[in-house]
């Protein structure tokens, strides 16, 4: 949680932050919990998500961008 909130300070460092974890363990809930948070303290903050498709986004590395627009 403290890396993810120096991203957010910009405390320097890579501005890119990959989170990992098994099915199930809670990677959308904690990104969901951190970007209500980023958006509490920056009001103007715009937030997007974007999901891959297991079935049918295999072949399409682009999907979750689409996905976010």
């Amino acid at each position: 949680m403290e890396r993810v909130q120096g991203v957010l300070k910009g405390d320097g460092g890579s501005p890119v932050l990959f989170v990992t974890g098994d099915p199930g363990s809670g990677k959308s809930a904690l990104l969901q919990a951190l970007a209500r948070r980023a958006s509490d303290d920056e009001p103007e903050l715009l937030v997007a998500f974007g999901a891959c498709n297991a079935f049918t986004g295999t072949g399409d590395p682009y999907l979750p961008f689409r996905d976010a627009l």
